[in-house]
């Protein structure tokens, strides 16, 4: 199992006419072309979100997922290359802290965790999609799907969704 590499950075800039120069410019930078290179060479995610909560402040927060330190390694030379020589030209300031994940919740049942272990509280029955069945065996479902034979799992989103179909859920043969 690879260790997943998170970045966070925060972009500083002079005035919201810098800021919002640089979010006119952004598509231009990070083409769809180079996004899919990153992609290839283990970049999962990159968000960019406004920060509202500090007034009188013109602040973006990057997010950027990677899925191994190999993957940030390969990614950083190409941002490197490809990506830094436009920074200069914006009034800003770049802060970047770097972390693996120790702590994750994702939207799955359960509370938040120690980052790749499964839930301590329940039993360790079987794993459905690389990650632990949160739900204890007796408790496990599936649902017939009336216009197919197929059957999802207690771990599948349709699943936890429980009413997405209607179909009648029925004792998991796991």
């Amino acid at each position: 199992m690879t260790t997943p590499i998170i970045n966070y950075t925060e972009l500083r800039f002079t005035s919201e006419t810098e800021m919002n120069r640089y979010l006119d410019q952004v598509e231009a930078i990070w083409t769809e072309e180079v996004m899919a290179v990153l992609q290839q060479n283990g970049m999962q995610r990159k968000s960019v979100t406004r920060i509202w909560n500090q007034t009188e402040q013109f602040k973006l927060g990057i997010v950027w997922e990677y899925e191994s330190p190999q993957a940030f390694k390969k990614c950083q030379r190409i941002i490197s290359e490809q990506i830094l020589p436009h920074a200069h030209r914006f009034g800003m300031v770049a802060t970047s802290f770097r972390g693996v994940p120790v702590l994750d919740w994702r939207g799955e049942v359960g509370g938040l965790r120690r980052a790749g272990k499964p839930p301590s509280h329940e039993p360790r029955s079987h794993a459905c999609d690389g990650r632990w069945c949160t739900i204890p065996p007796s408790r496990q479902l599936t649902r017939a799907h009336p216009s197919s034979r197929r059957r999802s799992s207690c771990c599948s989103a349709a699943a936890r969704r429980r009413r997405v179909c209607g179909a009648p859920l029925q004792p998991a043969a796991h």
